[in-house]
């Protein structure tokens, strides 16, 4: 399976995680360091239990062991930032800022790992970032409304996710996917350890709404998994820039479940609104594409 492909699949996935963890974060689960908990949690499940019968994950060097647990430990940092986040934005505004991360991505890739492309791919790329920071604004009364230390996060986390991206790739150069992908589960293992005594469930419900979004993180830990073999295969400025597709699913997941299921979800959905977004997406589809057919 060639990186594009996977690169599609882990969009529609991260779409349909985006929507999962909104219900959760706000119906649910609302205290964001316990989600991060059970991310952890999920995390070590997938890539420390898949990877460890794949291959000998202790037969590699420091610099790959470093590396990789750098990589898990930059990612445990975005989850927590991540949830937090969720809980203070709309989920189709909060994706779209979210993929600010192909710019990111290019300039750390192009500074580590020497990644540089034709115009026509930059061009793809600027497009899909513009088209993201058009969804992204809201406006009220004619003036945009920015909640300033929310839009910090955001952008923070989405730095970090970039970091995240080209360090995996930089340690698979050098070594299986697999072994990147256990020491990056250690990672993961080590913040569930240091989190967890403070921030466990506490009562029924709690370990109740945990156990089922523990189930919602085994799929997102899944769709890690699958993002970290098509950065393995292909570049990761690339991957990354294709992956911001989810904006279309998540766009059409959001307008259903505040159509037909409104106790489920429910945004704002305007004629004004819907405009934006649509032409937003056509400009970030149009970008994709680019980027695809080069």
């Amino acid at each position: 399976m060639n990186w594009i492909l996977l690169s599609l699949i882990v969009a529609l996935l991260y779409a349909i995680v985006n929507i999962v963890d909104k219900i959760f974060i706000d119906k649910h689960v609302k205290n964001p360091y316990l989600a991060s908990v059970i991310s952890f949690l999920s995390t070590v499940i997938i890539f420390c239990g898949i990877s460890f019968f794949k291959t000998d994950v202790f037969n590699t060097n420091f610099r790959v062991i470093a590396i990789s647990f750098s990589a898990g430990m930059v990612n445990s940092i975005c989850v927590i930032l991540y949830y937090y986040t969720l809980q203070k934005e709309e989920v189709s505004r909060f994706v779209p800022i979210f993929s600010l991360q192909p710019g990111f991505t290019v300039m750390l890739s192009f500074f580590i790992l020497n990644e540089a492309f034709s115009g026509v791919i930059y061009l793809g790329i600027i497009l899909v970032l513009f088209g993201s920071f058009l969804m992204s604004i809201r406006k009220t009364a004619n003036k945009t409304k920015v909640n300033s230390m929310i839009l910090f996060l955001i952008i923070l986390t989405t730095i970090l996710f970039a970091l995240k991206n080209v360090l995996v790739k930089l340690g698979s150069l050098d070594a299986d996917i697999y072994v990147i992908n256990f020491w990056f589960g250690i990672a993961a293992c080590l913040m569930f350890v240091i989190f967890f005594y403070k921030n466990r469930p506490k009562n029924k419900k709690e370990i109740k709404n945990s156990s089922l979004l523990l189930i919602a993180d085994i799929l997102s830990a899944v769709t890690l998994f699958i993002l970290s073999l098509a950065i393995k295969k292909g570049p990761a400025s690339l991957v990354t820039s294709i992956m911001q597709l989810k904006l279309v699913f998540v766009f059409i997941f959001s307008v259903f479940f505040t159509l037909f299921l409104p106790k489920i979800l429910k945004e704002e959905i305007s004629k004004k609104i819907l405009l934006q977004k649509i032409v937003a997406m056509s400009i970030i589809i149009i970008g994709t594409l680019l980027i695809i057919y080069r």
